[in-house]
């Protein structure tokens, strides 16, 4: 087990590097911090003390973000090297990147999807918007497989989850899902897509979204902050208390619980080789655990 220390603001989002050395936590307040899992004493880096929104590491291990400006970055977590990658639509907007930050779509509250692709150097090349049929669009995720993109999209009193095809943009499926739903999540062998709300959570089977999705209620009854898939399938949330939440979605029980008394949770991420797990709290604290 690794505390790591040295941030003082809230966790919003954690994020492992493909490689699982580097560990990147970001939120409104001071920006970016990461640290070097191999070094766990070693203060965290502070490169960007930025309002960050969305953060997530390339696939040749560099940091991908944006701030509320609409400005993106890359950065070299070990020279801390940081270059512009380029502009999107400015505003407290969503990102959702793919695994490989090679394509990522934004949404923001209106019906446009606005789509990008990155080239080779990190530069934003190309863009393309389609716009819903629903009112408005508040949150976007890629399928880890790269071939699909999920969206929550709303309209009056009700709300959708809808999949589209990243190729063609065409909508290959839709379900009714929760009205008040900010959030979505894919498994890692992208057959299930988790939709939370409030304390409220579904289940729903990509290939056939009609198909009658399986659903709980948060055994603490608090509302879901943050929640990652870990490789063997199992899930993880966190919901503002010391608690981390492991559960079946087979059969949507929690089959444990683990404390962490490092503050209020409100993060949480699995490092890609599945064999560590992290969580970060309202202290600004982060603490790295070996998964078995």
């Amino acid at each position: 087990m690794q505390i790591l220390s040295g941030r003082r603001h809230r966790v919003e989002t954690l994020v492992f590097s493909h490689c699982g050395r580097w560990l990147a936590a970001v939120g409104f307040r001071r920006g970016v911090h990461i640290w070097d899992t191999a070094n766990p004493t070693r203060k965290p880096q502070n490169p960007a003390d930025l309002l960050v929104l969305n953060a997530a590491f390339t696939a040749d291990g560099r940091l991908f973000f944006s701030d509320t400006l609409g400005k993106c970055y890359l950065l070299d977590p070990a020279t801390l090297a940081r270059a512009p990658a380029g502009m999107v639509k400015s505003g407290f907007g969503r990102l959702a990147l793919t695994s490989d930050c090679a394509q990522f779509a934004q949404v923001n509250y209106t019906a446009v999807i606005s789509m990008w692709k990155v080239g080779a150097k990190g530069e934003i090349t190309t863009r393309k918007e389609i716009k819903s049929a629903s009112a408005g669009v508040r949150w976007a995720a890629f399928s880890p497989n790269g071939e699909s993109l999920a969206t929550i999209e709303f309209g009056g009193s009700d709300a959708n989850i809808v999949i589209r095809s990243t190729k063609t943009l065409k909508q290959t499926g839709a379900a009714e899902c929760y009205a008040a739903a900010q959030m979505l999540v894919f498994s890692l062998d992208s057959s299930r897509v988790v939709v939370p709300s409030g304390a409220s959570i579904a289940v729903y089977d990509t290939s056939n979204l009609e198909t009658k999705p399986r659903k709980a209620t948060n055994p603490s009854r608090r509302h879901f902050l943050s929640m990652a898939f870990h490789p063997d399938g199992q899930l993880l949330t966190v919901d503002n208390d010391r608690l981390v939440q492991i559960w079946d979605v087979n059969t949507m029980t929690v089959t444990r619980s683990v404390e962490w008394k490092i503050g209020k949770l409100y993060a949480v991420t699995v490092s890609p080789d599945g064999t560590r797990a992290a969580v970060g709290s309202h202290t600004g604290k982060v603490l790295v655990w070996d998964w078995d």
